[in-house]
C-alpha cells in the first residue's frame, strides 16, 4: 500500500508538469521531462517515508515524516516524564538526560552511546529504558530501530558462547546498516554468560564508523542487577549520616559499581567492555524508599483506574516488604509488584 502510494503521488506529479511544459513550448520541454521524471523518481523514497517508518528524523514534504525524534520538544518532553515518573532517582534522572540529549543532538557523535544502568530489580531501570525509547522514537517500542535483548531469554547455555557471539555481531551488523539511529536494549546482564558482553566490543568505540556508517549514532543500554547491593549500601550510609539521597553524586558509586560489575558472575565479569573503558557513563539506581513505592502506586490508580486515593495507596504499600529489618526504609522489590497488586486489589 505504502509503495502504491508513493508511486501513484509521483505519477501525477509527473504528469501534472509533463502537461505544463507541452503547453508552454513543445520542443525544447522533452529535455525537461526527463529532469522531471528523474526528479519525481527521487520523491518516491521520501514520499514513502509519510506512511511507513524510515531512518529519518526531519519531517517535512520532501523528507517524509519525522520518525526518529532528536528535536528540543521530544527531549524536553523526556525530560519532563523522567522527572514526573521515575521515583526516588535524582542521579539517573541527571545523567540519562544529559547523556542522551547530547548524543542524539551532535549530527556526527564520536561514538556510540553506551550507559550501563545498575541497581537492584524494581528500582527503574526498564522503566527508564522505555521512557527514553518512547521520547525518541514514534512507534516507541514498536519501532524497528529499538531492539530488545535479554539475558534470560536469549542467552541461557553458557556452552554456546561462540554461538552467541556470531549471532549478535551479524544482527548489529544488519541492522546498523539500515540505520544508524537505533536502540538497543540489553536486560539482565548480570544473567548473561561470561564473554558475550565482548561481542559488542566492535560496535561500543570510536572505531565502528570505519566500518558501518552512522553506527556511531547508535545508543545502547546495558541493564543489571549488579552492583545493587553496592550501591544500597552507599545509600544507606548517607541516610545514617543524615544526609539526603539527592546530595549523592555519581563520584560517590561509580568506583563501586565498576568493581561489582566486573568482579561478581555475570556478563560484565572480567569483560573487556570495562577493560576498554568502552561504557560511557554507569548509571546508578538507588533503593527505593516507602514513598516513592507509593507515588508509583498514585501512577498506577491514575493511570489505569483514574483513581486518587491516599487510602489506596498507603494499604498497597504496607504490603510490601521493607529492610533493613529494624528500619525498613527500602522496598526489597521496589516499584516492581506495584501493578499487580494495585490490579489484585480493584
Amino acid at each position: 500500500m505504502t509503495i502504491v502510494q508513493s508511486c501513484f503521488g509521483a505519477i501525477i506529479f509527473i504528469l501534472i508538469v509533463i502537461k505544463y511544459l507541452y503547453a508552454i513550448e513543445p520542443i525544447t520541454s522533452i529535455a525537461g521531462v526527463g529532469v522531471v521524471v528523474a526528479a519525481a523518481g527521487s520523491l518516491v523514497v521520501p514520499i514513502g517515508c509519510r506512511f511507513r517508518e524510515c531512518c529519518t528524523d526531519e519531517s517535512g514534504f520532501f523528507a517524509g515524516k519525522r520518525w526518529i525524534k532528536r528535536d528540543q520538544a521530544s527531549l524536553d518532553n523526556l525530560s519532563v516524564n523522567l522527572v514526573n515518573r521515575l521515583h526516588g532517582q535524582p542521579l539517573a534522572r541527571d545523567l540519562l538526560y544529559k547523556s542522551v540529549a547530547s548524543h542524539v543532538k551532535n549530527d556526527n557523535p564520536p561514538k556510540p552511546l553506551v550507559l550501563s544502568l545498575h541497581g537492584w530489580t524494581g528500582s527503574g531501570k526498564n522503566y527508564a529504558s522505555n521512557l527514553i525509547v518512547e521520547s525518541l522514537y514514534e512507534l516507541g517500542g514498536d519501532s524497528d530501530y529499538v531492539h530488545y535483548m535479554s539475558g534470560m531469554d536469549s542467552f541461557l547455555e553458557a556452552s554456546k558462547v561462540d554461538t552467541y557471539k556470531v549471532y549478535i555481531n551479524n544482527f548489529l551488523k544488519d541492522n546498523l546498516k539500515k540505520c544508524g539511529r537505533q536502540l538497543f536494549i540489553i536486560d539482565e546482564v548480570d544473567k548473561i554468560p561470561p564473554g558475550i558482553m565482548d561481542a559488542f566490543i566492535p560496535f561500543f568505540g570510536h572505531s565502528i564508523t570505519h566500518t558501518i556508517k552512522d553506527a556511531n549514532k547508535a545508543i545502547y543500554l546495558i541493564l543489571s542487577n549488579a552492583g545493587g547491593s553496592a550501591i544500597a549500601q552507599e545509600t544507606y550510609k548517607f541516610y545514617q549520616r543524615g544526609k539526603n539521597r539527592k546530595d549523592i553524586s555519581l563520584k560517590d558509586l561509580e568506583s563501586a559499581i565498576n568493581l561489582s560489575a566486573f568482579n561478581e558472575k555475570g556478563g560484565l565479569w572480567r569483560s573487556h567492555v570495562i577493560e576498554k573503558h568502552l561504557i560511557d557513563f554507569f548509571v546508578p539506581f538507588l533503593p527505593l524508599e516507602r514513598h516513592h513505592v507509593r507515588s508509583c502506586i498514585v501512577d498506577r490508580l491514575r493511570d489505569r483506574y483514574n483513581r486518587t486515593s491516599s487510602v489506596d495507596d498507603e494499604l498497597i504499600s504496607e504490603e510490601l516488604e521493607y529492610y533493613p529489618l529494624d528500619t525498613k526504609i527500602y522496598s526489597k522489590s521496589g516499584c516492581k509488584k506495584i501493578a499487580r497488586k494495585v490490579d489484585m486489589m480493584l
